[in-house]
């Protein structure tokens, strides 16, 4: 019963189960019918589609498919209805999360990716592969300017346009530095760091600097980083990349 490639790109439909054959098949989805894709509709998706028997025995349960997207692997299971039923179909779609899709925060911890540039102490970044072509340049004792994005990424992952910020903590869970920042004309962003202290903590927990007063500007500690969720252009090395990809072989028709 295996299949070694088909076309789904003409199907109605990419939900029935019953659309596909019987056993493990790979092809392409198109268009605004497919499933997997980001923000807007990926043109082409590579889909591995798993469809077994569906009895009493197994139930819809028995299949599922696999998309690679844009945004990642993604993948569903069909729903649990038993063949012969009308809703024979899949599953919510759901994220493998990986190194393509997350990053590392500054404690440790995986966040959603998507374009993000990580600032360190002496102005030295490191961007990730959809903010390719971002540069950091260290202005001053506590600002950053990053160039090559459009702003603040609006994705609520991150808390909305005013949230694209993973700043460090010390190891009670307070924030090191104090930020701020402001989008310029061109899409820019000025980051501005400042020394945080606690002078009700105990003496531990107050994150004191030699001299530094709370609230005035300085670089990020040495040893952390600050984390940055941008906007990026439709120019950007990331999406001409992915344009390319999704233009159609014509000579495979």
């Amino acid at each position: 019963m295996a299949q070694v490639h088909r076309d789904y790109r003409n199907l109605a439909s990419y939900d029935g189960i019953s659309q596909y054959p019987l056993g493990m098949s790979f092809g392409i989805q198109l268009g605004g019918n497919g499933w997997g894709g980001g923000s807007g509709v990926d043109t082409y998706t590579g889909m591995l589609t798993l469809r077994g028997w569906h009895d009493s025995s197994g139930g819809g349960y028995v299949s599922w498919q696999l998309a690679s997207t844009s945004q990642g692997l993604k993948y569903r299971q069909g729903n649990g209805t038993i063949q012969g039923n009308a809703n024979v179909g899949f599953s919510t779609t759901h994220t493998i999360y990986s190194t393509q899709n997350t990053t590392k925060a500054s404690d440790g911890t995986l966040k959603a990716a998507s374009p993000v540039v990580k600032l360190f102490a002496d102005g030295s970044f490191e961007t990730n592969d959809e903010s390719e072509g971002c540069s950091v340049t260290r202005m001053k004792a506590g600002e950053y300017l990053i160039e090559g994005c459009m702003g603040m990424n609006s994705d609520a992952a991150w808390g909305g346009i005013d949230g694209g910020f993973d700043i460090p903590k010390d190891r009670n869970g307070q924030a090191l530095i104090w930020l701020d920042y402001e989008v310029n004309a061109d899409g820019s962003v000025l980051v501005k760091t400042f020394h945080r202290e606690y002078s009700t903590a105990p003496i531990f927990a107050r994150n004191s600097r030699e001299g530094l007063a709370d609230g005035e500007a300085a670089d990020i500690p040495a040893d952390q980083f600050v984390s940055v969720r941008v906007e990026m252009p439709q120019n950007s090395i990331w999406n001409q990349r992915a344009a390319m990809a999704q233009v159609p072989d014509s000579s495979a028709d």
